[in-house]
């Protein structure tokens, strides 16, 4: 009974427990750079400031932001899949995001703010969509919740795979 359906086949949780990734990028990013101590990554990155870079990388081949700005060089990983399989976003501009032209009839338009739960754009630092919310999040979690993340494995982050005709 607690599903979307009724039964066990439905989806469960609808209402947050924890932000779930969905397959939604800004501009081919594949994750964030921070300052940390991890010297080594530094080094990879063709740091010579003495500035160590901490990376979380989603895995796939991709640019890292730092302060919305980006670096030049590309950290191996997976190839992206098809461009049918995700939704590339160029701008972190509601209005302009998908593709450079309005976001017309796009959900993210369309359901921004309903119920006061989150709806915040992804940007080169946090280049992934993520929805739901965890449990602690309070009223920005929900059903209509949308944000951005940096693509890492972190405990509380979740992903459900999701079959359309």
């Amino acid at each position: 009974g607690a599903s979307t359906t009724g039964n066990i086949y439905g989806i469960y949780d609808m209402s947050g427990g924890a932000w779930e990734y969905m397959m939604g990028n800004y501009n081919h990013y594949s994750g964030y750079s921070s300052e940390s101590y991890d010297i080594e990554t530094a080094k990879q990155m063709g740091r010579t400031d003495g500035q160590a870079v901490g990376i979380l990388n989603s895995g796939y081949t991709g640019k890292t932001g730092f302060d919305n700005k980006e670096w030049t060089k590309e950290l191996g990983g997976r190839d992206w899949p098809e461009s049918k399989y995700y939704d590339l976003y160029t701008s972190s501009d509601s209005n302009t995001a998908c593709g450079g032209s309005p976001c017309k009839g796009h959900a993210m338009n369309e359901i921004a703010g309903w119920y006061n739960d989150y709806s915040v754009v992804v940007y080169p630092r946090s280049p992934w969509f993520v929805r739901g919310g965890y449990h602690w999040d309070g009223i920005g979690t929900g059903i209509f919740s949308f944000h951005h993340d940096d693509g890492r494995a972190y405990g509380p982050n979740s992903f459900r795979v999701i079959l359309t005709p």
